[in-house]
């Protein structure tokens, strides 16, 4: 170790939304919105708290969104590598709106998505020695709240299972990549799975997750547009973890 003493390392980030936008009709171009609410733990934990008004309105004819807001919190004696420590992490969007025009050849009309309102909750809890991995879950059970493409309700079978308090290692093979989403119910189609794919609008992934030891990542939602305008984006994004150095 280089002579730095043992110690519990504090990781756990959330951010609320982030769009990019590569082309406008036929035009290409590279329109970045900033990511609103980005909220870090220091390694010795501690607590961040970000508050974002909402959306830049010079893409309001493409998307837009309300106040955005992320926390987290690390909790625990980061000099004392055997006691018990918690990170959680919060994510909220709301009102976020995505409008796309179809290209030639895939229909007339605008496809409109809305949701109102994204909140992500996940909690880390890694209990005193000898246990040697924490225990990760959702706080928050009803992450979306009036989905809609098109002014037809988007609604979702999730996973209550995954999302439940667990022990998250040790895991073989890399980080695993997964989801919370059982099937995707839209314009009375149930689709299995966590995709939906609209010509004209493009595909939006919900609740994808990535776990590997110590620290469960989710993300609510991303988006790959595939018409006007193209680009991608995420919405309600974070993970909550750390671990002792050396591991237990």
């Amino acid at each position: 170790m280089n002579g730095t003493p043992p110690r519990f390392v504090f990781r756990g980030h959330a951010t609320g939304m982030s769009m990019r936008l590569t082309k406008i009709g036929d035009q290409v171009v590279n329109l970045v919105s900033p990511v609103h609410g980005d909220s870090c733990l220091p390694a010795t934990g501690g607590h961040t708290t970000t508050v974002v008004a909402g959306s830049d309105r010079f893409f309001d004819p493409h998307f837009s969104y309300d106040e955005c807001s992320t926390a987290t919190h690390g909790t625990g004696d980061p000099n004392d590598p055997d006691g018990e420590f918690v990170t959680a992490v919060t994510a909220v969007v709301n009102n976020l709106r995505i409008t796309e025009v179809p290209s030639p050849g895939e229909g007339v009309g605008e496809n409109v998505f809305r949701v109102q309102k994204l909140s992500l909750g996940l909690q880390s809890t890694f209990p005193p020695k000898p246990v040697k991995f924490p225990t990760i879950g959702f706080t928050e059970l009803n992450p979306y709240v009036n989905m809609s493409l098109n002014d037809l309700p988007i609604t979702l079978e999730l996973d209550l299972a995954l999302m439940a308090p667990q022990v998250r290692g040790p895991i073989t093979g890399g980080p695993q990549a997964g989801t919370i989403v059982k099937s995707v119910t839209w314009d009375g189609n149930v689709i299995p799975g966590n995709v939906l794919k609209r010509t004209g609008f493009g595909v939006i992934y919900f609740g994808e997750t990535l776990i590997s030891d110590y620290e469960l990542r989710v993300t609510l939602l991303r988006f790959k547009l595939g018409s006007s305008p193209s680009g991608d984006g995420t919405g309600g994004d974070g993970s909550a973890n750390g671990s002792p150095i050396p591991p237990r």
